[in-house]
């Protein structure tokens, strides 16, 4: 119940579930302890849940989902991303039975990204030709793992939502500072392609998903102003005028949503959450990929 965990649990609480918190340190107990909830201090004095919630750093996700499948089978799991962050601990978790597991992208459930989707399949503007993310924040937030970790999860569930799928890498080149990769541009698939960059050392937060249609641009540059900002580009002369439309939705609160979705599948009253282990699993073996890719060029 970390500086994450504490609003799960808020959430988890307002969707009315009966919560129990492992709270291994004094700050995660001191988040959880206003939600009026059982603490519970040590993984061996948990008993059977209906559903688990894992919220912890990154490098400890594996060994936490593998301890929970053992001891309680396939009652459903619901991690944050990554599901893990190397081909070792890949390899650890594709031994086990992950069907039941699911991984939180908020990004899925992101109303502006669901408002884009539907603009890809109206055919409004003609072919996706490519598409670009960027995610650029200003200093580190998870001091266990890299801005490739850290922030390109987030853009690949969004092209996996967009796409359907995630192309295979093309190119990639990072920012290397002080023996720490900082930021990465990537390229992936030829048709549409994917325009990646991130960096965890640009001057303010950018968050940007862009379409590049036949026939028009459509950008969504802010998280809850509930508008996506098109222009048409069929006629890109300068004597013409730029004509901007306004595409409206209503923002939603992501993390709710997802965790609502989670709450309903293992009740039963609901389909089971977007990401599933295997999709996960897809992610990270592009970032994997990437790693690879840019210690060649």
């Amino acid at each position: 119940c970390g500086n994450w965990g504490k609003y799960i649990l808020r959430d988890l609480v307002s969707l009315n579930c009966e919560v129990s918190v492992l709270a291994i340190d004094a700050a995660s107990r001191l988040n959880a302890r206003p939600y009026n909830v059982e603490i519970i201090s040590d993984f061996k004095d948990f008993l059977p849940q209906d559903g688990f919630v894992i919220s912890s750093p990154t490098l400890s996700r594996p060994n936490l989902i593998v301890e929970l499948i053992e001891k309680f089978g396939t009652i459903p799991i619901f991690t944050e991303k990554p599901l893990c962050s190397s081909s070792s601990e890949l390899n650890q978790l594709e031994k086990q039975n992950l069907n039941s597991v699911f991984v939180m992208d908020k990004w899925r459930y992101h109303a502006g990204i669901a408002a884009l989707k539907t603009l890809i399949h109206s055919d409004k503007y003609g072919s996706l030709l490519h598409l670009s993310v960027k995610r650029l924040s200003y200093g580190m937030v998870h001091p266990d793992i890299d801005a490739l970790w850290d922030l390109l999860p987030h853009d690949m569930a969004i092209v996996q939502e967009l796409l359907g799928h995630i192309p295979t890498p093309i190119f990639a080149k990072t920012d290397l500072t002080h023996g720490k990769t900082r930021g990465i541009t990537a390229c992936l698939g030829t048709n549409p392609y994917v325009l990646m960059e991130v960096s965890d050392r640009y001057h303010h937060n950018c968050r940007e998903v862009t379409l590049y249609f036949e026939g028009a641009v459509a950008t969504l540059s802010s998280n809850y102003d509930g508008i996506i900002r098109v222009y048409r580009s069929d006629n890109l002369d300068k004597s013409s005028q730029i004509v901007w439309e306004n595409h409206s939705f209503i923002p939603n609160m992501p993390l709710l949503d997802e965790l609502k979705c989670f709450v309903d599948y293992v009740s039963g009253t609901g389909e089971m959450p977007k990401s599933t282990a295997r999709e996960s699993a897809e992610i990270v073996k592009t970032i994997i990929s990437l790693q690879r890719l840019f210690k060649t060029q």
